[in-house]
Order: structure tokens, then sequence, then C-alpha cells
């Protein structure tokens, strides 16, 4: 099948800083695809390339097999939902909606008939006279939904149209979100660096690290198979496990299982293990675990209340930390027993150097180290096996925000989404715990789900 859209080998550099290396990426007919990244990654900066307010340095975009760098945006069948909606102030809701089609001479009869369709998709109908200030910031999203919607786009592209909204508000408008585009078919390319927001929403995700793509999936796929340590730590919470590898057998302190994967034959591997994936054993269970079923005594060091669920942070007798997440219940007793299926400690890749320093294949240019994306690692003594620094080579190393202290942004290189002029608006269209340690494990956390 051809896709709609097609990016091929994508570069981007603003001075000598590039922002986008080689992203190639295509997007199927009626397709709703979340490209998401944290500040900086280049995620606004290719979708103004996809509209036509910036121009590559390098690359090609081609949609239904039309190039389209030379075109000007106005010409270019997409439509561009503005983090700041960018409505006419002086203009009423119903003509902010049919200012692009005005600009295409279309005939008066069809301008009054397509708004009208547009303002019902998005229930807007009984506001058609009102002034954009006098509207509500989700009603505001919904006249510019309509203002691009009316002029019948093959692709729509969504620049943050949500973080603006108070929570309550913005899950209620991602649930309409959805609904629309699946109302409307039309393609949605939708940017975000809020990882539940792209859950929730998309048909796939596409993260986005420092200009490069680090994994392309659907969001069942990329939460429960990440490629890479990084694809691990940013979408969700999870545990980042350094094991030795030999003989069939992972050893991560005195946590081991029987590993047969193929990507480390001997040697030091990492896993993410999800905290959801870490079972409390109940006191009075004395059978034995199953073969898949790998078991370990554990200190709880603290233990939150989270609604349906804790969230303990757990250290193991060599001190390693994890994070579990267990239904609601009583508070538990310092020592336990935990367990959890072998096969849900998923082999992960570390990038750049950091792949080339434990065995692994590095995967694209030099990368930033892989971070521990909240909660600080704990520092864990070499047994045996000397712990395996993790370095930075290329690009700088991104600090992460600790837990407890407000999240820093990073500074983005990317430039301000474009208001639209009045040109630019008109539309273009195991083994038990007894297992000797040798190795050492970090604790590797993303943004709370």
């Amino acid at each position: 099948m051809i896709p709609l859209l097609s990016i091929r080998s994508l570069i981007k550099r603003f001075g000598e800083r590039e922002v986008l290396r080689g992203v190639s990426l295509d997007v199927a007919s009626g397709e709703f695809l979340t490209i998401l990244g944290e500040s900086g990654s280049g995620k606004t900066t290719l979708l103004r390339m996809i509209a036509g307010f910036e121009q590559p340095d390098s690359g090609e975009i081609w949609m239904d097999n039309e190039r389209l760098e030379g075109l000007p945006a106005y010409q270019r069948p997409v439509n561009t939902v503005f983090q700041s909606y960018a409505l006419f102030p002086h203009l009423s809701v119903r003509e902010n909606v049919a200012y692009g089609l005005r600009a295409q001479r279309a005939p008066r009869a069809e301008i009054f008939g397509r708004v009208e369709q547009a303002l019902a998709m998005v229930k807007m109908s009984e506001f058609a006279r009102q002034a954009p200030a006098r509207l509500s910031g989700g009603q505001q999203q919904r006249v510019a939904l309509a203002r691009a919607l009316v002029n019948r786009p093959k692709l729509l592209l969504l620049d943050e149209p949500l973080s603006a909204l108070d929570a309550n508000l913005r899950r209620q408008m991602q649930v309409e979100l959805k609904s629309l585009q699946r109302e409307v078919g039309i393609t949605f390319l939708f940017v975000t660096h809020d990882q539940d927001e792209a859950m929730a929403l998309s048909d796939r995700v596409a993260l986005l690290r420092a200009g490069g793509l680090e994994q392309v999936a659907t969001p069942r796929e990329i939460y429960n198979r990440p490629e890479t340590a990084y694809v691990a730590q940013f979408i969700g919470q999870t545990n980042i496990l350094r094991a030795e590898v030999s003989g069939g057998v992972a050893c991560a302190g005195t946590i081991a299982w029987r590993w047969g994967g193929s990507a480390y034959s001997n040697g030091t591997a990492l896993f993410s293990l999800r905290p959801e994936s870490i079972r409390v054993v109940p006191p009075a269970e004395t059978s034995l675990p199953s073969e898949d079923t790998v078991r370990f005594r554990a200190r709880v060091v603290t233990q939150t209340f989270g609604g349906a669920s804790d969230f303990m942070e757990i250290v193991c007798p060599d001190r390693q930390a994890l994070r579990v997440r267990v239904a609601s219940g009583s508070t538990l007793e310092s020592e336990q027993r935990f367990e959890f299926d072998m096969r849900d400690a998923i082999a992960v890749r570390a990038t750049g150097s950091a792949a080339a320093s434990i065995g692994a294949p590095s995967v694209g240019a030099p990368s930033v180290d892989v971070p521990s994306v909240g909660a600080p690692s704990v520092d864990l003594p070499s047994v045996g096996t000397p712990s395996v620094d993790l370095p930075s080579v290329g690009t700088p190393s991104v600090d992460a925000p600790s837990v407890g202290t407000p999240s820093v942004d990073l500074p983005s290189v990317e430039t301000p989404s474009a208001e639209p002029t009045p040109a630019d608006a008109a539309p273009a269209g195991g083994p038990s715990a007894e297992v000797p340690s040798a190795g050492a494990a970090s604790t590797g956390e993303g943004p709370a789900q």
C-alpha cells in the first residue's frame, strides 16, 4: 500500500546544530499518528517542514506521489491546528471557520453549507455568532479544529493543541478528538510531549530523541516491547536491570533468571522490567514457583497510596533498588518476597556509545547515555564484575527531573509555531534468588503515567 505521506531521510540544521538526523517515516491514509518526544527532540520542526513553514536541508517529503519541498505552505494539501489556536479576535466563530474558504473564493452558498457542517461536527453551532474572546479554552480548540476541517485537507497537523487546557478538559477533548478523527476519516499527525496523551489517541507512536527516530510502533507494542532503554524509560515507568549473561542465565545482583535471547550471547545486557510486572508473594504461599517465575527477597523502603494502586520502593540485599506497583491494600511489612515472570524482563538496547560499551549493536548516530527519568539510581557495589558505565558521546547529556521536585523544561531548539497570516490561514488542502550475584542493576523510571 502506498502511504499518504512519506518522509525520506529528512535533515534539518539550525546553525551548526542538527535538529533532525535523517528521519524517515511513512503515514498511512486515515491514520492517527503521534510524534512524541521531549523538548528539543525536533518534533515541531518536523511538523513545520511538512506544513511548509520550514525547508529541509536535505531529504524528501512526498504526498500522493507529489514532492512537497518546493511548494509554498498555501499550496500544500494540509492544514495546521496551532498550539495557540490562532483565531482572529475581530471575527466571529462563523467568520473564523469560513475564512479559508473565502480566501479560496469558494461560492457563497458552498461556504455557508460547509461552515455549518464543520461547526456541527465540533458541536459549536450555537456559538456561531460569538467572538473568540467569549469562549472557553476547549471551545476555542473546537473552533480551530472546525476552521482546519472545513477545508477538507488530506492531512491535518496538530501542534500540541491540548497543552493549554486543564487536566479534566484535556481528557475530555482527547476522547472528542479521537472520535472526530474516526468520523471524518482524515489523517491526523499529532505532536505532543505527553506520553499518556500519545498512548490514548494514537494508532501508532513515533518517538523522537535528539532528532532521530527511536521507535515507531503501536502504543501497546511500544509499551510492552520497547526496543531501547530510552523508550522503556520514556514511555511509563520501568526498572532497568543491568545483568551479566552466562550460559543462558542472566544475573542482576541477587536476581537471576533463565534467558535464551540472541542479542547477547554472553556478557552484559540491559533488561526492562515494568513495576506492575513485579508481584508480592503472599506470606502463606509455601509452594515452589513455576519454572518461569523468578522469586527474590527485598525490603520495602516506601509505600505510597495511588488510588487503585500502591507504589513501592524496594531494595534487594545487594542494595539494588526497584519500583513496584501493586493493587492497593494494607501496608506491607518491611521484608517481603517478590516474584515476576521472566518473560516480562524485556531485553533492550542502549543507544550510541552505551551500546558499544555493553556489547550491543549501536543504532544510529552517537547519542546521550541511558538516562534515569525519575528517581535517581542507587549506587551499587561491584559484585564480581565491575558495573558498566554508559557514557555520553556526541551530544550533551540530558538531565531528567528528579522525583519530588518540579520538572524543568529543557530549552527547545525548535522555532516557534507560526501564527497564520491571512495568506497562511488560507487552506492548502527461573532460578531462585540464591544464584550468586554477578552484576548490578540500575533503576530507570519514566514519567508517571
